[in-house]
């Protein structure tokens, strides 16, 4: 980011153009540069307040970006969670069609589908809180001023985001263990219980990482409404 503020400094059009009327007018054809050089410089102090200005560019480009990355991550983890219910649909479907034809069992599909179903719901929980899919209760939102509202919302998703991290911090201390002492599931499969419970990680992690993503959009929202 500071590689890009320097360079936005030393190349900014209006800067260049001070003292030039020449030159002041051919920076009228700079775009979105050129207005924020122009508004940095109209306030009072000059280049400080350009540079907090492109700083305030800078981060929100960064900000941005780094929602941008986290959505796309909950994206593939709810695809995956649509092949987990793709798969454990067909395999509770044939674990019908052989009692109901042969009088024969997979022996796997109760154990099976339970972790498929951890599986789902725990790899969707990014995606539908980006959807806005979870309870939420918005009654006094209805009721305050939207300042007082936004930062609300911002303590709410800043809390739950802190809790959440606290949660997934322990179920790694449950996988790390499972997979440490080798245990396994109490049945005739004997399935490692570190992989079902590395998928819920995995979920945990993209869940996390949306809170924080919404986390940044109420901040976000927040810094506007105060402005």
């Amino acid at each position: 980011m500071v590689v890009v503020v320097h360079h936005f400094l030393s190349s900014c059009p209006l800067r260049q153009a001070q003292g030039s009327p020449l030159r002041s007018r051919r920076t009228d054809k700079s775009g979105g540069a050129a207005r924020i050089c122009q508004s940095g410089l109209s306030k009072r102090g000059g280049g400080r307040n350009l540079r907090s200005a492109v700083v305030e560019v800078a981060w929100g480009i960064e900000m941005n970006l780094l929602i941008h990355q986290i959505d796309r991550f909950s994206d593939w983890m709810v695809k995956i969670s649509g092949v987990m219910l793709g798969l454990m649909t067909v395999l509770i479907l044939v674990e019908i069609a052989l009692w109901n034809t042969l009088n024969v069992t997979t022996l796997i599909a109760d154990e099976y589908s339970a972790y498929g179903l951890a599986a789902i719901i725990f790899l969707g929980a990014g995606y539908t809180l980006r959807e806005k899919g979870h309870i939420k209760i918005t009654l006094l939102f209805n009721i305050l001023p939207p300042r007082v509202g936004a930062f609300l919302n911002l303590l709410a998703t800043a809390i739950t985001t802190c809790f959440m991290g606290y949660m997934l911090w322990y179920l790694y201390l449950m996988t790390a263990s499972t997979f440490h002492y080798k245990s396994t599931s109490g049945t005739l499969t004997a399935t490692p219980l570190w992989i079902p419970q590395a998928i819920m990680l995995l979920g945990g992690v993209s869940f996390f990482l949306q809170l924080l993503a919404e986390t940044l959009r109420a901040g976000k929202e927040a810094m506007g409404s105060e402005k």
